[in-house]
């Protein structure tokens, strides 16, 4: 027995499976093994993994079978008391098993822990923060299905819970398999948290599975049915089918719109329409929301020209919208200047200038104007009051 079995699928990814295994290999926490689950890799890995000279790495080969088949392998074969994930792209920051175990050895009341990730390039260069949470949350199964901030390369979960579920990895849901996973955890009783610490680095390429945003939102909408038709789920979940059904529909246009595929997001968009019309009320910000949210994330590289292209490439029928391109770019703007003050940060004055430019009546709200006097104006002149 060890304190941690740490599971790595693997598929023709030698390079960046031997930075990801040599970031195990470098844990403050010295107790565990390391399971690379080899998913019929044809460039080496074997080879290269077994050359690896230490003997808490494990190495297994299996005929290609999806990474949620070699999940489930890793899982079937671990020892340890805790289950954690590591993709064979991304890498694990020193602290993270030591953090994860220690957080669990003392809250018995917790069956899995989430954490943040750097999310970086190709290259190893650092392009943002996910999910970047305020504080440590808990996580229930309402959250998790409107926003999943659980990434396998940044959970650990108890033996005994894998083991409560019974079930493994749904190889028909990737590339969303994993969301589906903690879904079921948490419907079976789990208790997660998800922290603000930063664990992994999380690598963005064209290899990712969510690259293709057609397939990934079908698969979102499948994964949405699974869970709705588990005796489990709770009335009030079912009640809000419409709602979610939509909010996925409508996250998945933007998706599509980030990454090119103007035909699939409109499609999307006339679905969120059918299932519940309230998001597109002109009384309601809910569309404006979830569109400048989806601008801020990892999706998208150029936040101005993401939202320029919903606009310019809407429906027919939803033409009436246009007339809130600026509030919305008013509105991303003028958001990264509310959240870098709730994270402590100064704002920066171009995002306070674009956004009352955009939308000249966020010059009558007093809260942007406090903003601007106590954290922009007043931190620069304490910053040239000590450097002179």
């Amino acid at each position: 027995m060890v304190t941690v079995s740490v599971v790595v699928p693997t598929h023709n990814r030698r390079e960046y499976l031997l930075e990801a295994l040599g970031s195990v290999l470098r844990q403050s926490h010295s107790d565990f093994e390391v399971i690379v689950v080899d998913d019929g890799s044809t460039d080496g890995t074997g080879d290269a993994v077994q050359s690896v000279p230490d003997s808490r790495v494990r190495y297994v080969y299996q005929t290609n079978s999806g990474r949620s088949a070699a999940r489930n392998r890793g899982i079937a074969l671990a020892r340890g008391q805790y289950i954690a994930f590591l993709d064979d792209d991304d890498i694990y920051l020193p602290h993270r098993l030591s953090a994860h175990v220690g957080y669990l050895d003392s809250h018995l009341n917790v069956d899995f822990i989430g954490g943040s990730a750097a999310l970086i390039s190709t290259d190893g260069l650092e392009r943002g923060l996910w999910p970047g949470l305020p504080g440590e949350q808990s996580v229930t199964l309402t959250d998790a299905l409107y926003a999943c901030r659980l990434m396998p390369t940044t959970v650990t979960i108890r033996r005994c819970a894998i083991e409560r579920l019974g079930e493994g990895f749904d190889s028909s849901l990737e590339p969303v398999e994993d969301k589906d996973y903690f879904l079921r955890l948490l419907l079976a009783g789990s208790h997660a948290v998800v922290q603000p610490d930063v664990v992994s680095k999380y690598r963005i390429h064209v290899g990712n599975s969510q690259q293709d945003a057609s397939h990934s939102t079908r698969q979102n909408l499948r994964c949405l049915a699974k869970i709705l038709a588990n005796p489990r789920a709770p009335v009030e979940i079912r009640e809000s089918e419409r709602h979610l059904r939509a909010y996925y529909y409508l996250s998945g246009a933007f998706h599509s719109y980030a990454v090119g595929q103007f035909d699939a997001g409109q499609r999307f968009l006339r679905g969120a329409e059918e299932c519940d019309p309230s998001f597109f009320d002109l009384r309601s910000t809910a569309f404006l929301d979830l569109l400048v949210a989806f601008a801020q994330t990892f999706h998208v590289t150029d936040a101005k020209a993401f939202i320029a292209s919903v606009f310019r490439h809407l429906p027919d029928e939803m033409a009436y919208l246009r007339k809130y391109r600026r509030e919305a770019s008013a509105a991303f703007h003028l958001k990264r200047v509310f959240d870098a003050h709730a994270a402590g940060e100064r704002p920066r004055m171009s995002d306070w200038v674009l956004g009352v430019t955009y939308n000249p009546r966020w010059l009558w709200n007093r809260g942007t104007w406090s903003i601007l006097v106590r954290d922009t104006f007043r931190k620069r002149t304490l910053s040239i009051d000590r450097h002179g």
